[in-house]
């Protein structure tokens, strides 16, 4: 309870500081009230409780004396309203180079064209919101690059669903030439 406490009145206030994110000379402010964060501290607090108390002996041993040389980072977790994020985000979303592309198909003269998705860059939220809280717990004043990650197409079109499902609407088959 002390340790809850203590990292509650740490950590007062956190979710009104702006924190400046960027990405290719974009930047956007963004506090993590905006986006209707939610911080579990109660849940930081049980995971550094239980650092060092799961497995093998020598991997017990091992986390302890990690955690006491080198430090260790407990996140709590972090609820958010997506839609806000994505608001805010927008801007820096255009940004992004390489955008993930769905598969397509269509009918043309008769035959099935289906044109395969691509991989694109998104943004890491998960990581997003771990360098959120790394940047407002160490008070820097520094931007905040902003983390992406490649992602595949999630449509799951491909021409062995098309064979599998039937085209959506009637088409005329032609034989193959």
């Amino acid at each position: 309870e002390r340790a809850k406490e203590k990292t509650m009145m740490a950590a007062q206030g956190l979710t009104e500081k702006p924190v400046v994110l960027t990405y290719s000379n974009v930047e956007v402010s963004l506090r993590l009230a905006d986006i209707g964060a939610k911080i579990d501290w109660e849940d930081a607090v049980n995971q550094a409780y239980l650092l060092g108390k799961n497995g093998s002996v020598f991997l017990r041993c091992k986390d302890i004396l990690a955690a006491r040389l080198m430090g260790t980072a407990v996140y709590p977790t972090i609820s958010y309203d997506e839609e806000k994020l994505n608001q805010h985000l927008a801007s820096l979303q255009k940004k992004i180079k390489t955008p993930v592309k769905e598969a397509t198909y269509r009918e043309e003269d008769g035959f099935i064209v289906v044109t395969a998705g691509e991989k694109g860059e998104v943004i890491d939220r998960e990581q997003l919101m771990h360098d959120l809280l790394d940047a407002l717990l160490s008070g820097t004043q520094e931007p905040v690059a902003l983390a992406t990650k490649k992602e595949s197409p999630h449509s799951g079109l491909s021409l062995w669903n098309l064979l599998i499902t039937g085209w959506p609407e009637p088409c005329r088959p032609r034989p193959f030439r």
